[in-house]
């Protein structure tokens, strides 16, 4: 158990204290020259050591210091949990400091000056663990057959697309393109051409790679069910009735060949090209959104 206390001699904080009072009155006491045995016997409070921990020394000082149950402190010059016993005296303290068996201890060592270097020797601290490995960067739980779903830098980047169009004032369309470069996707934002607004996203004329194309996307800033205007008409969003996507964006997918994937407040769909428009409410490529974590399946 750590707890923090105020030291009863000089030294970093955190220390585990043990105390007794002895019963001889003790006037006018000055600390000894070295490090003697503790009046009260080697084997004083050693009941009360952590496992594994040897006494590495002592010190006397004529402070008054209240008895504790114990505490540690960190000292710099060992690296190490000190443990710290004190027997209390009247008006003197006799303290003795215990640490980890194998703990290398330098003949000089000054544990009343946690600052003191002694010039070599000491426990070399063990170098620090490696940071642990960044999260992989795939949702191998999502299956998305065009594979962009199933990047979690991809998935991220559609749900941040959203925000920024929920967030915006008044609200708009945000759209792009994905590409795949080198073998990695790329996620690109592109600014929408003359007329994006809330409720529609027009892409402005790009020069790309076909071949490196790998799908466009757009956001619908909406909730499922909200009520909104659209060009000054009040319309509500049901992205149920068509699939996930207006009419506009069906003919846009078959006029590029190209599938789309349009991301609103619950759901993800990725409208494929070439689909009769009898079948755009049967889409069956759709996900649920999660905050922090890769899509759900449609089911």
């Amino acid at each position: 158990m750590h707890q923090d206390h105020a030291p009863p001699v000089r030294v970093m904080p955190r220390i585990f204290l043990i105390g007794a009072i002895l019963t001889s009155i003790v006037a006018g006491c000055s600390p000894p020259p070295t490090m003697p045995e503790n009046p009260l016997g080697p084997n004083f409070a050693v009941t009360n050591v952590p496992p594994g921990y040897i006494r590495v020394g002592g010190d006397y000082t004529c402070e008054t210091v209240t008895t504790d149950p114990g505490y540690y402190y960190f000292n710099e010059q060992l690296q190490r949990d000190i443990w710290v016993v004190a027997t209390v005296q009247t008006g003197c303290t006799w303290v003795d400091y215990y640490a980890p068996s194998g703990t290398e201890v330098p003949p000089n060592w000054d544990p009343q000056d946690p600052n003191f270097n002694p010039g070599g020797g000491g426990s070399t601290p063990p170098p620090p663990p490696p940071p642990p490995p960044p999260p992989a960067d795939t949702c191998a739980t999502t299956t998305d057959s065009r594979g962009v779903l199933a990047v979690r830098s991809m998935v991220d980047s559609l749900v941040a697309a959203y925000n920024s169009s929920h967030s915006a004032n008044p609200r708009k369309e945000v759209g792009g393109y994905i590409q795949r470069l080198n073998g990695e996707l790329k996620f690109v934002r592109v600014e929408g051409a003359a007329g994006t607004s809330n409720c529609r996203f027009y892409y402005p004329s790009l020069t790309l790679d076909v071949s490196t194309l790998v799908a466009w996307f757009h956001t619908h800033p909406f909730t499922p069910n909200e009520r909104y205007l659209c060009a000054g008409a009040e319309e509500t969003y049901l992205p149920g009735l068509t699939g996930g996507g207006s009419e506009s964006d069906w003919v846009y997918a078959n006029s590029i060949s190209k599938p789309v994937y349009v991301i609103d407040a619950k759901d993800i769909y990725r409208l494929e090209y070439g689909v009769d428009q009898d079948d755009w409410a049967d889409n069956p490529y759709r996900w649920k959104r999660q905050n922090g974590a890769c899509p759900v399946n449609n089911s």
